[in-house]
């Protein structure tokens, strides 16, 4: 959901938009953020409290979320996937 969006449905002096991935639920996470209206004092306490969930960074653009998707969601699976099918070939080699 955009910020512009969420904006009129909450009565806030800033909206930031938050992408966690799924290993936040261990802190080791990437959590992308996004806000066009949010100061950096702001920013700065949304960083701290993102902070325990893993690696925090703000984007500029907001259409880039589904290229922290892309990279902080779906590629740790495709290189986990790779190492499996390594170990694969491996084993079937008699390694």
């Amino acid at each position: 959901v955009e910020e512009a969006t969420l904006a009129p449905l909450c009565r806030a002096g800033a909206v930031v938009r938050a992408m966690p991935n799924l290993p936040v639920a261990i802190g080791k996470g990437v959590v992308a953020l996004h806000s066009s209206t949010a100061d950096a004092s702001v920013r700065d306490e949304v960083t701290a409290w993102m902070r325990p969930l893993g690696h925090v960074e703000w984007i500029a653009d907001e259409a880039r979320f589904d290229d922290v998707t892309a990279l902080a969601g779906c590629g740790p699976g495709f290189v986990f996937r790779f190492a499996d099918a390594l170990a694969q070939a491996g084993a079937a080699l008699g390694l």
